[in-house]
């Protein structure tokens, strides 16, 4: 993915692929919402 910067992604060493995939599934929810333009917080 390109344009995406985590600066402190380094810190999480062994787990950086597991970090990966869990901002690439925050992401694909953000833009689940926003394409259903249905705005709320995925954590309520």
């Amino acid at each position: 993915m390109t344009g995406v910067v985590v600066p402190s992604l380094d810190a999480f060493g062994d787990e950086k692929d597991k970090r990966l995939a869990e901002l690439e599934d925050d992401l694909a929810t953000v833009v689940h919402v926003v394409n259903a333009e249905d705005v709320h917080d995925p954590r309520d």
